[in-house]
């Protein structure tokens, strides 16, 4: 249906015509992402999501998210900004598409919440005696979350208050996805928030680091971010987003 709609899409229509279709296509997107998230929620409970670890560098990740994400911030005219923390760029061997997912949901909801101001996502490593961590950062300067309210949207099918339901839709599971994913890696997720200014999701899940000689280090030269700590680092993390 979705693929019929977006090929209708591209043909000259009137416009209450068109007007139709992209309701109806946008309509499908979101029963179809509620289908995706209903899975990933059933797959979480049961045990039965399977989880690939391989090697991947966090700021790799970053740049993944930035391209993404990067149209969706643009048409709210949203600052969408990356940071890596010195040695971000270091070898690690991580479940890279899960925390991939866990970003998306956390930057997707950051856009959805934010009206004016700038998203950051950041990311850097933490030695936490005999575990390394990996520590990633979704902030935003968007409406914020009350106090009382900081572990309910974790829960599914719950969001901060009626009034965000009624305001933003969504159906209350992505936070609940990422709960689940991380407590499945040994990680954890929390937030820290204040209404009116912004929320900040902090996610640190273990990771094994991998020892690299100097062939193995990949420099690239993609531009890709505005904000960054001077360190060990990827040459794709220097420049504008």
């Amino acid at each position: 249906i979705i693929g019929y709609g977006n090929h209708l899409q591209q043909q000259e229509l009137p416009k209450g015509q068109r007007e139709m279709i992209d309701a109806s296509v946008l309509a499908g997107e979101h029963l179809l992402h509620l289908i995706e998230q209903l899975i990933q929620v059933a797959k979480a409970d049961s045990g039965s999501v399977v989880i690939e670890v391989k090697e991947m560098r966090p700021t790799t990740i970053l740049t993944e998210i930035r391209n993404i994400m990067a149209n969706r911030a643009e048409d709210k005219g949203l600052d969408l900004q990356l940071h890596a923390a010195p040695f971000s760029d270091r070898l690690i061997s991580a479940p890279a598409e899960t925390i991939r997912n866990i970003l998306l949901n956390l930057v997707g909801n950051a856009i959805k919440f934010t009206e004016n101001g700038t998203i950051l996502v950041s990311s850097r490593i933490v030695e936490n005696g005999s575990q390394t961590l990996l520590e990633l950062r979704v902030s935003d300067t968007g409406i914020g979350i009350t106090e009382d309210a900081l572990e309910k949207v974790f829960q599914p099918f719950q969001q901060a208050d009626d009034t965000v339901l009624s305001r933003f839709g969504g159906t209350g599971l992505g936070l609940a996805i990422c709960r689940q994913l991380c407590d499945q890696l040994g990680g954890s997720i929390r937030v820290e928030s204040e209404v009116g200014q912004g929320s900040c999701f902090i996610v640190q899940l273990p990771v094994t680091p991998i020892e690299e000689h100097n062939d193995q280090i990949d420099v690239t030269s993609d531009p890709v971010v505005k904000l960054i700590a001077i360190g060990n680092f990827d040459t794709d993390l220097l420049a504008k987003a």
